[in-house]
């Protein structure tokens, strides 16, 4: 049963209660007493472009491997391993929560992992999206 997502930022650290959360074009996220499992579109966003900047809601600079979940849902600690996986290619990458944003379309948000480097097998663009999927414990 899908349940309802607020419009104000979980507090930190934490998330909301177990269910399932639904939004956007089919982004799904799935709370359980000991686990978060997100699925649908990944995007990426860098210092300057969408509103970003270099330092996360962790107050670390970001870098390559340091993503973004939805702050409305999902708000883990910083530094939280998750495991990322790229439906279509089917890379699977360790990344870590430091940041936060409000995605309304997208289930996870990768910081720039420099250009003409790949991650996920994709070559980093501006406008790069994909199909995945992240999981993590709690």
């Amino acid at each position: 049963m899908a349940a309802d997502i607020p419009s104000s930022t979980v507090p930190y650290p934490g998330r909301l209660p177990a269910g399932t959360y639904t939004y956007g074009s089919g982004q799904k996220v799935i709370i359980s007493s000991g686990a978060v499992t997100g699925e649908g579109r990944f995007t990426v966003f860098r210092a300057g472009v969408g509103g970003s900047g270099t330092v996360g809601s962790s107050g670390k600079t970001l870098g390559a491997g340091d993503i973004a979940t939805k702050k409305q849902i999902d708000n883990a600690i910083h530094g939280t391993s998750i495991t990322a996986r790229a439906l279509d290619t089917n890379i699977v990458k360790t990344v870590y929560k430091n940041d936060i944003g409000s995605l309304p379309d997208a289930v996870m948000d990768n910081y720039f992992w420099g250009w003409n480097n790949v991650q996920f097998g994709y070559t980093y663009s501006d406008t790069l999206s994909f199909p995945g999927r992240y999981y993590y414990q709690f």
